[in-house]
């Protein structure tokens, strides 16, 4: 396992190997990973409680995910010491507007703005189920996201950054509307009905620094519009689209 876990982990951060040891080193802190008696030791290091559990739930869900359906067990030497997701932000709809006849614009407030700012293009919106007081996630003992499940399940989808407005401590987010006879559109559905004063929660997520040319789909023009509208003035781009179809 630890032959995929650098395979993988090379792409988000610095990787180290040698025979037995891997190293992995990024912004939010280090993991060392040694084999020792036919196990994986596991020691991360980050600058903050915060950081280190989720550390732990990023290698714990990959553990997870690389053992497929054979056994795994995995413990850690302090269980986790935070009732809730560190990277789970509550948000509040402040308004909603459509734009264009195929895109609505949907407000929220967030008091911490920070970790939306920058390189974090595009969120995990978390919404609870109508009628139903929210159930957000937790942790399992093994570092995992207990996720809420049967009638409390969320409804999970992952949108674009349009724009950070610091001074407001507002994200705004564009859903896209495209209604079709016998097909849910629970993200669109969100959008529609959002209310002020309506409360979900997000987490951001980061994307690859911009470079010079963005390649997009329909379904990414959204982070294309961001992309294009964050370069410094004068800079020189390329935008390529598959087709002329305009959503918004």
């Amino acid at each position: 396992m630890l032959d995929e876990i650098c395979e993988h982990f090379v792409e988000h951060a610095e990787v180290q190997r040698t025979e037995d040891i891997a190293l992995l080193s990024s912004k939010t802190g280090s993991a060392s990973i040694r084999i020792r008696d036919q196990k994986l030791l596991i020691e991360p290091t980050c600058p903050s409680e915060a950081e280190l559990q989720m550390s732990r739930t990023i290698i714990a869900e990959h553990l997870f995910y690389f053992a497929k359906d054979e056994p795994l067990e995995l413990s850690w030497s302090e269980p986790a010491s935070l009732a809730v997701l560190p990277n789970i932000h509550e948000v509040t709809v402040v308004s909603a507007q459509d734009i264009t006849p195929h895109m609505r614009r949907v407000k929220f407030a967030c008091t911490d703005i920070a970790p939306f700012v920058g390189g974090d293009v595009h969120v995990r919106l978390l919404v609870p189920p109508k009628g139903r007081s929210p159930v957000w996630p937790g942790l399992r003992e093994d570092g995992r996201v207990a996720w809420p499940e049967g009638e409390d399940e969320l409804l999970l989808r992952v949108y674009t950054i349009r724009a950070v407005d610091i001074e407001r401590r507002e994200l705004w987010i564009d859903f896209l509307q495209h209604p079709a006879l016998g097909v849910k559109t629970p993200g669109a559905d969100f959008a529609r009905d959002a209310q002020p004063g309506k409360k979900s929660r997000c987490s951001a997520r980061r994307w690859r620094p911009a470079g010079d040319t963005v390649h997009s789909s329909d379904r990414g023009r959204k982070r294309t519009s961001r992309h294009c509208a964050h370069r410094r003035r004068g800079a020189a781009g390329y935008a390529y689209a598959g087709d002329h179809r305009s959503v918004g």
